[in-house]
């Protein structure tokens, strides 16, 4: 399983061109440990090129006495809507440099990488030390740890389902 926007984006092109090209999608079906099956599902989707922007730019944004400021939050949604765009234009760079049009058309586009990869974002800073999450009452850094876990174990689950045709 791809572990970037970059890798996921290649996937998704290899699929594209295969699919444009009439060649059925690529059914590689893998019986990996669970071990190192559920290591993968933990990083599989998570889109470090936009967690990079992420973790350098919230040392500059951490409010006072640890709890989230402004700043912090905005970071987060700015970076959550970073994700789909960069995993587009990384998509589309790529069906152009293997000769295919430029993928405007919604029903060619990436969903499953946008849609995962944005939430994995969501997911990740959520479970982060000094979350901006952590200005709620409710939170705590346990309940943060199990939302990582659990979500990414699910995306990898669900990202495995979606790109594995049957």
């Amino acid at each position: 399983m791809p572990v970037s926007l970059n890798a996921m984006t290649d996937w998704d092109v290899v699929q594209h061109t295969r699919r444009s090209s009439g060649i059925a999608p690529e059914t590689n079906i893998e019986t990996p440990s669970p071990v190192a099956d559920a290591a993968k599902a933990i990083v599989s989707h998570i889109p470090t090129e936009v967690v990079a922007i992420y973790v350098v730019l919230t040392g500059l944004t951490d409010g006072e006495s640890g709890r989230a400021g402004t700043g912090q939050w905005l970071l987060l949604w700015i970076t959550l809507a970073l994700t789909p765009i960069v995993t587009w234009l990384l998509f589309a760079i790529k069906v152009q440099a293997v000769g295919g049009k430029l993928p405007v058309a919604p029903r060619v586009w990436p969903w499953a990488s946008l849609t995962l990869g944005s939430l994995a974002l969501l997911i990740w800073a959520f479970g982060l030390p000094g979350t901006p999450f952590a200005s709620f009452e409710w939170y705590r850094p346990a309940v943060g740890s199990g939302v990582l876990l659990v979500g990414s174990l699910l995306i990898g689950l669900v990202g495995k389902l979606v790109r594995d045709p049957a």
